[in-house]
């Protein structure tokens, strides 16, 4: 069964692995999270399938989600093809939405929210600051293995941590002021 409440949609658009959390703004609880994965096919069947999930999502929780937070592509790569396949799948998402009649915020920066909960380069890889910062926050236990592992679970963290910076519900020493899983 499905906690009531008013519940934010965070979504990490990506060409293989999309990642997504939901968040209830009341009580800032995390409600559920996962990943959408589809590694074969070609972009166009990738972008239908992550349609499809999304679908399903927002199906689940229609009666309660009430935003959407989507992290802005970044505008420089090093690989214009992954930006160019990014911006597609930004933009499906982002009229999927508008077609389940979800508001959506303005999207949320990389470099933004890096920056508000201090990852650093400096610190180590950002992939696993990320993992460990929503690991703490809400009690979770998503795998970091290795800098560049395909096995790393920010994918997951990464959404969950954004969606607490949009809400306000972090401080500067890593955890949140309040929430927890749900």
């Amino acid at each position: 069964m499905v906690k009531k409440g008013n519940y934010l949609l965070c979504l990490d658009c990506a060409t293989q692995i999309y990642g997504w959390a939901i968040i209830n703004k009341d009580d800032l609880t995390l409600v559920d999270y996962g990943q959408i994965k589809k590694t074969d096919g070609d972009i166009v069947e990738r972008i239908c399938y992550i349609s499809d999930s999304i679908s399903k999502i927002i199906e689940k929780y229609q009666d309660y989600i009430t935003e959407a937070v989507i992290e802005e592509v970044p505008p420089s790569s090093q690989n214009s093809l992954t930006v160019l396949q990014l911006g597609r799948i930004n933009g499906a998402t982002i009229l999927l939405l508008h077609q389940h009649n979800i508001p959506i915020a303005p999207l949320i920066d990389v470099s933004h929210w890096h920056s508000e909960l201090e990852f650093t380069k400096s610190k180590g890889d950002i992939k696993e600051q990320s993992i460990n910062w929503a690991n703490k926050k809400y009690n979770l236990n998503l795998k970091y293995v290795a800098p560049k592992s395909k096995l790393n679970e920010d994918n997951m963290s990464d959404p969950i941590c954004f969606g607490c910076v949009y809400l306000n519900n972090y401080d500067k020493r890593g955890f949140g002021k309040r929430g927890s899983k749900a």
